[in-house]
């Protein structure tokens, strides 16, 4: 991947994070004294995990599809993206739902409060992670706050808190399972992968981890299923309505945001997922480093105790789920957007699961605190500077946010000057759409049905970018085709006027024109190379540069050859 150049270091939270550490190491051996210290400590990880998050910033573009449809169920319309379609192009429901009561209930910006409910969850999951960490060290609270810190030090994770998407508030739901399962609260085991299944169609799959844990745990056959029984009846009683309901708004079983994404060989989608993981394993590689030499020198030393058979009874079943659920993202080819989106549940369940071990392993380790407190600060610095080193973190997130902010000036800029009925096809349907307020084909599929499940497939694309159709899309003539950009199209502005992204069957209808926004300092550039259509240019354009801030400019050059045509 292509590194971003222009990172804007976040210098006064990043002085936070140096500061925190210094006052973390200085608590650090009073914390076994008193419940305070630990509190302290606790505080002052989870001021940390904050830091981490702002200096990401993350606004993801697949987010603004969830704001729309929450837009429209808050004002009435329906769960839908186009008023009067409904397409299911979504898989967060309940997420989706709480954007839209927070919007119709308390007047709240549909992004910010996607933010808000985003980093808090973030923070949260760092603490429930202390929880789930000392739970599995027996109740040690130093193997507990070195599990907090490890998460609020995953780039993997910190750049998902403020993205407006539904990822940290799954990860949150995901630890909370974990913890319930080992504590065998079952009925609020079940609850709570309902609502993760809701939350997310991947929350199923914690039923594994429940299945493991009564399989590892209890040796009577009645005792596994009266288990089972009551993590069931909770999760039955859940998607069992809502899925009646899915079927009778919508008309199908299967959400039409994920038969977008179907069609890739599955060879090639597992290709794919090998190396989303192992991307995912280098970039931690601080943390696997320290890992194996604490258990070298633990070795060699002779100082491992034996496993307890309390830690074995939960540690077991949740390795055996860590392990189910990283094949299932390789199955599923992993994730196209930066940061290993898919990965960042994983974060905290692995964070406690390694340190349970290590304090297993290494116990002189676990009674020198201050060797502790060295080892546990050094994790957190090479992990916080892997966000800024590896090219999938803070600089593929920078030039994902720099193409959102292009995107969602581009939308505004529709919205003031085309007039509300007027039909645009879109390549990135995110913050284009949201902002724009028009009536919009997902050229992509997500939230188009047709596209989704009678278009397409290309022999090869990122996931998610398979599905096509440019006939349908050119027979139903949208005034404006938004390829806007041309590696990758739809990443908004570009530094120079161009003829953009075309398809073959698009050419006999549309023109390629730019336009310059003058006022703008995007990053990427102050350019949007559009298609219009050629019966009604004119028109438009003189809509589109009616804007003082925007102004036409001639074309440098003609159309390239189809990206990905017939």
């Amino acid at each position: 991947m292509e590194i971003f150049a222009e990172i804007i270091v976040d210098w006064p939270a990043l002085a936070f994070v140096l500061a925190g550490l210094v006052v973390l190491v200085y608590v650090w051996p009073r914390v076994g004294r008193a419940e305070r210290w630990t509190a302290l400590s606790l505080a002052l990880i989870a001021g940390l995990s904050l830091a981490h998050q702002v200096i990401f910033r993350t606004l993801a573009d697949d987010a603004f599809i969830t704001f729309r449809y929450a837009l429209n169920f808050a004002t009435g319309k329906g769960i839908v993206f186009n008023p009067g379609e409904r397409v299911e192009g979504y898989s967060n429901f309940l997420f989706l739902v709480l954007l839209a009561a927070l919007k119709r209930v308390g007047g709240a910006d549909i992004l910010t409060a996607a933010r808000v409910v985003g980093v808090a969850a973030s923070v949260a999951t760092v603490i429930v992670t202390y929880c789930l960490g000392r739970r599995l060290a027996s109740g040690d609270r130093h193997a507990g706050l070195i599990a907090a810190l490890l998460v609020a030090a995953s780039g993997c994770f910190a750049a998902w808190g403020p993205s407006g998407m539904e990822t940290t508030v799954f990860a949150l739901l995901a630890t909370l399972i974990a913890l319930a399962v080992m504590s065998e609260h079952w009925l609020w085991a079940g609850l709570l992968i309902g609502i993760a299944a809701m939350t997310r169609p991947d929350g199923i799959l914690f039923l594994l981890l429940a299945a493991f844990y009564t399989l590892f745990g209890h040796s009577a056959m009645r005792q596994r299923f009266s288990a089972l029984l009551r993590v069931s009846i909770p999760v039955v009683s859940l998607l069992g309505p809502f899925t009646l309901w899915r079927v009778h708004y919508y008309g199908h079983l299967i959400s039409n945001a994920v038969k977008a994404k179907e069609g890739m060989p599955l060879f090639d989608q597992v290709v794919l997922g090998i190396i989303y993981v192992l991307g995912f394993v280098a970039a931690n590689w601080p943390v696997v480093l320290l890992a194996a030499g604490v258990v070298e020198y633990s070795r060699r030393r002779k100082s491992a105790s034996p496993w307890p058979q309390a830690r074995a009874e939960s540690a077991g079943p949740l390795e055996w789920f860590l392990l189910a659920y990283i094949v299932y993202v390789v199955l599923v080819g992993g994730d196209w957007m930066p940061a290993w989106r898919f990965l960042a549940p994983v974060v905290p369940l692995a964070s406690a699961l390694l340190v349970a071990e290590l304090c297993a392993r290494a116990p002189r380790l676990q009674a020198a605190r201050r060797s502790a407190a060295g080892l546990a600060v050094a994790a957190f610095g090479l992990l916080f500077a892997a966000s800024f080193a590896d090219s999938n973190l803070l600089p593929a997130v920078t030039k994902m946010n720099a193409e959102v902010a292009g995107l969602s000036e581009i939308g505004q800029w529709f919205r003031r000057t085309l007039p509300p009925d007027t039909l645009v096809a879109a390549f990135d349907n995110g913050a284009l759409s949201y902002y724009s307020q028009l009536p919009t084909i997902d050229m992509l599929g997500l939230t188009d049905e047709h596209i989704a499940r009678s278009g397409l497939r290309g022999p090869a694309g990122l996931q998610g970018h398979l599905a096509y159709d440019y006939v349908y899309v050119a027979e139903r003539r949208p005034a404006i085709v938004a390829f806007l950009g041309t590696s990758p199209p739809g990443q908004g502005f570009e530094a120079a006027p161009g003829p953009g992204s075309v398809a073959d069957p698009l050419t006999p209808f549309y023109e390629p024109v730019s336009f310059w926004f003058r006022e703008s300092r995007n990053p990427l550039g102050q350019y949007a190379n559009i298609l219009l259509l050629k019966s009604e240019r004119t028109q438009i354009a003189s809509w589109l540069a009616a804007d003082p801030r925007v102004k036409r400019v001639p074309q440098q050059a003609s159309f390239l050859p189809p990206s990905r045509g017939e």
